[in-house]
């Protein structure tokens, strides 16, 4: 997570919410007031069954969007990572994809659609 550390422009709350669940953030933002959201999604749900993971990111981005009726909502898929399969990590953010459209939010894709790096190239054979 990338964080704004020393900023100076007072308008701009950074909330950081490590370890928690997409049901529990739901909760967490629906007191909260904001023109621009953006969810970074983390990990803890991958294990999770597909549909599962699908049907609570469907109901954060319909909560933010109620939420929000105004705000620019951005989710942001999750990166790559080498103890997670890369067809799971695309999966996930295909179904993402998905949620976003459906919800009329904004969906930022963190991976390339094939391996760049000559030393993770092993990891998509």
């Amino acid at each position: 997570m990338v964080r704004h550390i020393g900023q100076q422009n007072g308008d701009l709350e950074v909330k950081c919410f490590p370890g928690i669940r997409t049901e529990e953030v739901r909760r967490k933002i629906e007191r909260q007031q904001a023109q621009e959201v953006v969810i970074d999604v983390g990990t803890n749900n991958i294990r999770r069954q597909l549909d599962y993971i699908t049907g609570h990111m469907y109901d954060l981005a319909t909560a933010a969007t109620t939420t929000f009726p105004k705000a620019r909502i951005v989710i942001i898929g999750i990166f790559r990572r080498r103890d997670v399969p890369w067809w799971r990590i695309g999966s996930i953010n295909a179904t993402f994809h998905w949620v976003t459209y459906t919800a009329l939010v904004t969906f930022a894709a963190p991976n390339p659609a094939y391996p760049t790096d000559p030393l993770c190239a092993t990891e998509f054979l």
